[in-house]
């Protein structure tokens, strides 16, 4: 008789095992159905965002004896890591990161192009919600102007518009640094070798390490007190970014439902314009086109020491051929 219990006990156990696999099928296969759904919803809307976007500047304009018009197929976002610990007139915190990435939507290639912080730009001047005039100023200053929120990002990424000679910019994606921790470790931390020493949490240049927690924090938000220091933390940081990126990326194409999750997660720490719809499109668009990270471009220019702060002169020359090679494309 034990036998019997036994075996009937093992049959019970397989049906249990089979139910509790068949169930997480169905609902591996409705999260996929719903990511894929996800996808063309934001395919829609990003192609539309784009063709309003790319009606208004409708012409063409002559570069290096060519003509040229804007790419409709390229999709634009500006990428904003903020610093909110700003008080007062400063409220609205700085932007330590100023990223504008270029997605092909037809070919896949991706390009993220660094736009120093320090770097003098048409900024525009703000006392609550009342606009007070244009003045230049660093980058970084733009946020203040702002909430510290939806309003600070729209005014950077105008400014980086213009700066861009008036190149649309569809979308922004604006992260707290104080978010860095958490979304570092949700991937499982980034591996890379370290170009700088971070003293105070056991970090030397060269060193290989993969950084968790507060450390990954601590390497992109160190900052060295000359006036270069800006310089070499823009350094750590397109390098930590391109590294996170190659991650997520990697994790993606073997779960694409993952992206859900991290979206989901930074949405504690963020600011955007930027749905769950168009994210998984774009995420989609790089893993179908085999893409692993950015083509990194930093803009070229000369630092100096101003009246009070570090002041980037941008080159001019190689400002305009880089616009032109990422949103343009060369017509008849």
């Amino acid at each position: 008789m034990d036998k019997h219990v036994s075996k009937g006990k093992r049959h019970l156990a397989v049906k249990i095992v089979a139910a509790v696999l068949a169930v997480l099928l169905v609902g591996a296969g409705a999260a996929y159905a719903w990511w894929r759904n996800s996808i063309e919803e934001g395919r829609r809307a990003m192609t539309e965002a784009v063709t309003q976007r790319a009606r208004e500047q409708e012409g063409t304009i002559e570069y290096d004896g060519k003509r040229w018009a804007l790419n409709e197929d390229v999709v634009t976002v500006c990428f904003i890591g903020y610093d909110n610990t700003g008080d007062g007139e400063n409220k609205g915190g700085q932007s330590d990161t100023v990223l504008v990435v270029a997605l092909d939507t037809a070919t896949g290639s991706a390009r993220a192009i660094n736009v120093p912080r320090d770097s003098m730009v048409t900024v525009d001047a703000c006392s609550g919600d009342s606009f007070a005039g244009q003045t230049t100023e660093q980058l970084c200053l733009q946020y203040s102007y702002g909430d510290g929120g939806h309003r600070s990002s729209e005014l950077t990424t105008n400014a980086v518009s213009r700066l861009f000679y008036n190149v649309p910019i569809n979308y922004y994606f604006t992260l707290n640094i104080s978010g860095v921790a958490d979304l570092n470790d949700a991937v499982g931390g980034v591996t890379l070798t370290a170009l700088q020493d971070i003293p105070d949490v056991g970090i030397w240049e060269g060193q290989k390490v993969t950084l968790l927690g507060d450390v990954a924090k601590r390497y992109v938000q160190y900052r060295e007190s000359d006036a270069t220091g800006s310089l070499g933390r823009q350094e750590r940081q397109i390098q930590y970014i391109q590294a996170f990126v190659s991650k997520v990326l990697s994790m993606a194409k073997s779960d694409p439902t993952r992206i859900i999750d991290l979206y989901n997660e930074a949405q504690r720490y963020t600011f955007t314009n930027l749905g769950l719809d168009e994210f998984s499109f774009l995420a989609d668009t790089m893993l179908a086109h085999g893409v692993s990270g950015f083509d990194m471009v930093q803009l070229e220019g000369e630092m100096t020491r101003g009246d009070t702060y570090a002041e980037y002169h941008l080159d001019k020359e190689f400002l305009r051929k880089t616009v032109i090679e990422t949103f343009y494309e060369e017509v008849e």
